[in-house]
C-alpha cells in the first residue's frame, strides 16, 4: 500500500473527524494489511470514520511520454483504475459502507507530440499548461473557452479530455463525475469527497454530484 495519510475533506454524506485515507495502489495488500480488522477497528471507534480512497493521480507529470486519464474509473489496458482499486478493497474484506471515494476537481496536462494524434495515450513530450502540468477545474474551463478547445468524453475510462493545438488536458466534468458516483452507489460505498471543493468556483460539478447522490 502506498501514500497513506490522514486528511479532513469535504465529504458527502458528512463524515466527522479525520478520515483514514489511503491510495488505491494495493501493493502487498494481503501480506501487510488485515483490512477486515482495520475496518472493524475504525467502526468500533464510532466516530463516523471511513476509509477514504483517493481515486486520482494515476497519471501525471512524472511520465510525460503519453497523455492519460489521471482519474480513470476503468482502464482497458491495466489495473490502474478506480474500479479495480475500490473492488479490490471490498474483496479484501473492507465493507463498502466504510469506503468514501475521492474525486479530483483538477486536470493534468501534457504537450502532444503531434496535435493530430490527441486521444488518451497519445504520444506526448512534456507537461502542458499549469503549475507542473496541473490546472484546477475553473482554469480548465477558462482554457477550453479561450482556446476553442475540443472537448471529448471518453466512455472507456469514464473521463473527459480537451485539446487545443499541442496542449492536452485530462480531467473530470459533470458527466464523468455523475457516472463515477453512480458506480460508487451501486457498489454500496458510503459517500464521496472532492479534492478540492474550492477548485470548482461555479459549483458546477459539486451541485451535480449532490443531485446525483441518492440519500435515504
Amino acid at each position: 500500500m502506498e501514500s497513506c495519510y490522514q486528511e479532513r475533506s469535504q465529504v458527502h454524506p458528512p463524515v466527522s473527524s479525520v478520515a483514514h485515507g489511503c491510495s488505491l495502489l494495493l501493493r502487498r495488500l494481503s501480506m501487510e494489511w488485515k483490512l477486515p480488522e482495520v475496518s472493524s477497528g475504525i467502526h468500533r471507534q464510532k466516530l463516523g470514520l471511513g476509509s477514504t480512497q483517493c481515486a486520482f493521480d494515476y497519471r501525471g507529470s512524472w511520465d510525460t511520454s503519453a497523455t492519460g486519464a489521471h482519474a480513470a474509473l476503468y482502464d482497458p489496458n491495466s489495473n490502474i483504475s478506480t474500479s479495480y482499486g475500490l473492488t479490490s478493497w471490498v474483496r479484501a474484506g473492507v465493507p463498502g459502507k466504510m469506503v468514501v471515494m475521492g474525486l479530483p476537481l483538477y486536470g493534468r496536462t501534457w504537450q502532444l507530440k503531434d496535435p493530430k494524434v490527441n486521444g488518451i495515450g497519445a504520444p506526448a513530450t512534456a507537461v502542458g499548461p499549469g503549475d507542473d502540468g496541473v490546472l484546477i477545474f475553473s482554469e480548465v474551463e477558462k482554457f477550453n473557452r479561450e482556446n476553442g478547445a475540443t472537448v471529448v468524453y471518453d466512455a472507456k475510462t469514464v473521463s473527459t479530455y480537451s485539446h487545443a493545438g499541442t496542449s492536452w488536458i485530462g480531467y473530470d466534468d459533470s458527466r464523468s463525475t455523475t457516472v463515477k458516483l453512480e458506480f460508487a452507489q451501486a457498489h454500496g460505498l458510503r459517500g464521496y469527497f472532492f479534492w478540492a471543493l474550492s477548485y470548482d468556483r461555479e459549483w458546477e460539478i459539486s451541485k451535480q454530484a449532490s443531485r446525483t447522490w441518492v440519500t435515504g
